[in-house]
């Protein structure tokens, strides 16, 4: 069993609602690694939560954060970013399976970045993004110029507003990504997804095929191709009356039953070195729920 290396990212300078930076530092202060090891898992956070909070680009920066859009913003996201990226590869180099822990969604951006750079150049990562968003924008694109919805315009080369250098240097493929649980996509996403060939299938469409069925089909697909597949987890995937603290709740979303359980045959079944759970905002209503939700999705697929 691979020891659990759970990597905070103490950012939520992506979003436009502020709180998600205070997610890990939640899921430390109660206890989610004593919780996992109850269930007979062994985890140990690589980097505690509160060593970045306490630091420059912590408490004082999202306590005076800047305008979206700005220089000053993207300079926030890019510090823990790197950091985050930098933290990724050494727990993978050092042979454990990595668990980011946000944060805004614009941490992709760093922990795929970070598995790519630990896992070699001649790996060829398959992601599914479990998400009601696509977060499939560039900087030109948004409106809302949230760096939260760019983390794949990033990955798949539409432009480079979330890149790190050359190290951690990153595209993937646009076959190799799997949407589950889209209830909000943008026209400029939309237009976007048509520029890459990327079919942005919504939960409506999904659910009318099975979403067990359709993504046990996409793993396999997935695994012909790629060496390794990445599970990127935003909480707002799921109906907000299972994950209500999330800053871009959408009605309608993905109940547990039909999700964890074939994500977890997953981890199982095929390599899966990264698992992100991220946009877990505790200063939102709702937080412990929230925050059972996530210790008992870590809880299933998690091998023990």
């Amino acid at each position: 069993m691979k020891r659990v290396s759970l990597i905070p990212y103490v950012c939520g300078a992506g979003a436009s609602t502020p709180g998600a930076e205070q997610g890990s530092l939640y899921c430390r202060a109660h206890g989610l690694s004593e919780k996992l090891a109850t269930l007979g898992i062994d985890t140990v956070w690589a980097v505690d939560p509160d060593s970045h909070w306490n630091g420059p680009y912590g408490r004082l920066a999202h306590e005076n954060i800047p305008e979206r859009g700005s220089a000053e913003r993207q300079e926030i996201v890019g510090w823990h970013l790197q950091t985050l990226a930098e933290n990724v590869m050494a727990e993978l180099n050092r042979g454990h399976r990595a668990v980011t822990l946000g944060g805004d969604h614009s941490m992709a951006a760093g922990s795929i970045a970070g598995a790519k750079a630990a896992l070699g150049p001649d790996a060829r990562l398959g992601l599914i993004w479990v998400d009601a968003h696509p977060d499939l924008h560039t900087y030109h694109t948004s409106a809302s110029k949230a760096l939260h919805g760019m983390p794949l315009g990033t990955l798949t080369g539409l432009d480079q507003t979330l890149a790190i250098g050359e190290q951690f240097g990153v595209t993937l493929k646009p076959e190799d990504i799997v949407y589950i649980g889209l209830r909000d996509i943008d026209d400029a996403e939309r237009e976007n997804a048509r520029s890459l060939g990327l079919n942005l299938h919504t939960l409506e469409e999904i659910r009318e095929r099975g979403v067990a069925s359709v993504v046990q089909d996409a793993a396999i697909e997935l695994s012909a191709c790629c060496t390794h597949i990445i599970l990127s987890i935003d909480v707002d995937g799921f109906d907000p009356d299972l994950a209500p603290a999330t800053g871009t709740r959408v009605s309608n979303g993905l109940m547990y039953e039909e999700i964890l359980p074939v994500l977890a045959g997953i981890v199982r079944t095929h390599s899966v070195p990264l698992i992100e759970i991220v946009e877990f905002n505790p200063t939102l209503p709702g937080a412990e729920k929230t925050f059972d939700l996530i210790v008992r999705m870590l809880g299933e697929l998690l091998p023990r």
